[in-house]
């Protein structure tokens, strides 16, 4: 077998002379100690390059190097994909134990893109030896609890929020390729007609082109459900590992009750209103405030409740852009829908995401 070696210290040194000297075909690569690499492949005919090479060259890849060069050396090696590494860094540096601040080693390896992927391959390759690996459960388990802890210090998020998102990651665990879908339903509004008629009465009404049922109905609702479900999936997914959870925008849902899911799903029941409305002198025309009227719920096939969450804000038209002739009047209703989802995205993924959210 070939195989890989990334760190030849005491611990790659030492594999690296047991798997030369039972006749597998070795790669060494990355030392501090420059003499260090040559000698030892001197020592077992093992040749030597760098760790990128050493993934290329490995149908396994044994990684052994300090804590603290732990990113630099994942970045110099690239991706992992396909392969099966076998990985002894531990929280322990040439001074001994690393101090990682408020992190845990089992939080670094909850950010490392792919872990899960790998973890899977592992188990379906190798399914009928399973038994004879016992690490691998342990292995998963500390992936997925460093995938929640990583959560937890980069949100802060309430204790209903990560009891969610450990759900999520449960979820996830037992369903490969899982995705969380983002799914709009838009029901009917208790005040458009009636205030659209109002509109039309007015003194400084600007035409057809300016009344809002053109742009809160119809294709033009989709459309904004669209550019919000980007917004959030596009939030969203820096939440989790993209290989163990991702957030997909879905199909629209008529008008009606709740649906059932049969996967996980971000599923938001909302309503345009118009109210208060307010006249530009030149160009001439009245345009309505516009308030979103929505709930979300994130049901997640596991016998549990779902999760809601009511929103409202309502949101004024630019008159003082319009008179400045920096926004047109049939635009004003684009530009409102617009403000209105970007700050409901901004307030639903504000808790998922914490900090960086900011």
């Amino acid at each position: 077998m070939r195989i890989g070696i990334i760190g030849v210290g005491q611990i790659g040194g030492n594999a690296a002379r047991l798997l030369a000297r039972a006749g597998h075909e070795v790669l060494l690569s990355f030392s501090r100690d420059a003499d260090r690499l040559p000698a030892l492949a001197a020592e077992t005919g093992a040749c030597t390059g760098t760790p990128r090479e050493a993934v290329g060259f490995g149908e396994v890849v044994f990684l052994s190097v300090p804590w603290p060069v732990l990113d630099d050396v994942i970045a110099q090696a690239g991706p992992l994909d396909g392969k099966i590494v076998i990985d002894s860094t531990n929280q322990f540096g040439g001074e001994g134990w690393e101090n990682l601040g408020l992190r845990t080693a089992a939080e670094r390896y909850g950010e490392v893109e792919g872990t899960i992927t790998a973890l899977r391959e592992f188990e379906t390759k190798y399914k009928a030896h399973l038994a004879l690996v016992p690490e691998l459960a342990a292995a998963r388990v500390a992936y997925l609890a460093g995938v929640l802890d990583h959560f937890q210090k980069a949100a802060k998020p309430s204790k209903d929020l990560w009891l969610l998102a450990r759900r999520l990651v449960v979820y996830a665990d037992k369903h490969p390729d899982a995705k969380v879908a983002l799914r709009f339903s838009q029901q009917e509004s208790h005040t458009l007609e009636k205030n659209e008629h109002m509109l039309g009465a007015s003194a400084y009404y600007g035409g057809d082109k300016t009344l809002p049922s053109h742009f809160l109905l119809g294709e033009s609702a989709r459309s904004g459900e669209r550019r919000a479900g980007a917004e959030l999936s596009a939030a969203l997914d820096r939440v989790f590992p993209n290989d163990l959870l991702r957030f997909e925008a879905g199909a629209p849902v008529p008008a009606g009750p709740t649906p059932h899911f049969d996967e996980p799903t971000i599923f938001v029941s909302y309503r345009f209103e118009i109210s208060s409305p307010l006249v530009s002198k030149k160009p001439r025309g009245i345009y309505s405030a516009v308030g979103l009227v929505a709930t979300t719920a994130l049901t997640i096939p596991d016998q549990e409740p779902a999760q809601e969450s009511k929103y409202t804000a309502w949101h004024a038209p630019d008159v003082k852009r319009v008179e400045a002739g920096e926004l047109l009047p049939e635009n004003v209703y684009n530009d409102l829908v617009a403000r209105a989802w970007s700050k409901f995205t901004a307030k639903y993924t504000a808790p998922w995401l914490g900090a960086e959210a900011k």
